[in-house]
């Protein structure tokens, strides 16, 4: 069985599973740059690469190569046309190799640019000719065959499909993945294709892939199942995009730094606290990154937070407060 989830709080993902999932023992694969073992980070699309787009040209990573693949407001002439300046700015991007700063790759014309927020159309060479390609037809030609291309030739993708040879059971974690068997959504693939409300990260991929609803022969060519790609002229519910209440205390224990359960048991007050100590600027005036304070014990949060409330201000060198009970040498 494979299973697609969303990378929400701190691991917890038994709300997001549907009723044929649940009570089976699931391998779970963080699919996310975030993953630590570095052969399994290369499905992610920060680190999968180099990847062949057109004309012979090549991008360094997966990301590159979607991003920079887009014409931004301020790229354009007064007939929607790429400027000169976006083919030289694409040609740079996609050459650059460097990886230290996702945020960068992911928004390339700069997160603080207005104009960058202004996707005008993707612009890709498809047939032989270059096409400005929308919002779906982009995953369609773009996201989805570059990725699944690219992809099947990783260490990490023959690992998984060992594992489901081996008949375990994968949970797929991604960032912008969710479970399309969940009554939530009731989908199929070709809906997770066509629905313009919901993102469809790598994690669609790399389940169709593994369950054989798309394949890559030895030529390179991307096969796909009878109907996957036809429009299937839905109108999709807005109610789509709303959380439901397990998803809402998901993600406000996710802003305390603490699991959904321990979240649940909490009081509102002590709720509140944690949202306030879990902070990027409490972290860092406690000298403290913050992935390390999510780490810690639920008990010693609340000590650490109860102990700022009171004074006001997060405390710095708080590893060396006394502990009751416990010597410190």
């Amino acid at each position: 069985m494979i299973r697609l989830v969303g990378k929400r709080g701190k691991g917890n993902f038994e709300s997001q599973l549907d009723e044929a999932a649940k009570g089976k023992e699931f391998v779970q694969i963080d699919c996310t740059s975030g993953n630590k073992d570095e052969v399994m980070r290369g499905l992610s699309p920060f680190y999968l690469g180099p990847v062949e787009c057109y004309d012979g040209l090549v991008s360094q990573t997966f990301e590159r190569a979607w991003q920079c693949s887009k014409v931004f407001v301020g790229f354009a002439d007064s007939s929607g046309n790429p400027l000169p300046e976006w083919f030289a700015w694409r040609d740079r991007m996609w050459a650059d190799a460097s990886n230290d700063d996702h945020m960068a790759i992911r928004f390339p014309a700069g997160k603080e640019n207005a104009n960058a927020k202004r996707t005008l159309y993707s612009y890709w060479k498809v047939d032989g000719e270059f096409k400005r390609l929308g919002y779906i037809d982009a995953r369609k030609r773009i996201y989805l065959p570059v990725y699944a291309k690219a992809v099947v030739k990783t260490e990490a993708y023959r690992r998984l499909c060992a594992m489901r040879d081996e008949g375990r059971n994968l949970l797929l974690v991604d960032f912008d993945g969710y479970n399309i068997h969940h009554p939530k959504y009731s989908f199929t693939y070709n809906d997770a294709i066509h629905c313009p409300l919901l993102k469809m990260g790598h994690g669609f991929v790399l389940a169709m892939l593994l369950e054989g609803v798309i394949k890559v022969d030895e030529g390179g060519n991307v096969i796909y199942a009878d109907g996957l790609m036809d429009d299937p002229h839905k109108v999709y519910s807005t109610d789509l995009r709303k959380l439901t209440d397990e998803q809402r205390l998901e993600r406000a224990a996710s802003c305390a730094g603490v699991t959904a359960d321990e979240f649940r048991a909490l009081p509102d007050s002590d709720r509140k606290m944690l949202k306030r100590a879990n902070s990027r600027a409490a972290c860092k005036a406690r000298g403290i990154a913050r992935a390390a304070w999510a780490r810690l014990p639920l008990a010693e949060k609340l000590r650490v937070a109860r102990l700022e409330e009171q004074r006001h201000e997060p405390v710095a060198g708080w590893r060396t407060l006394p502990v009751r009970g416990r010597r410190r040498r």
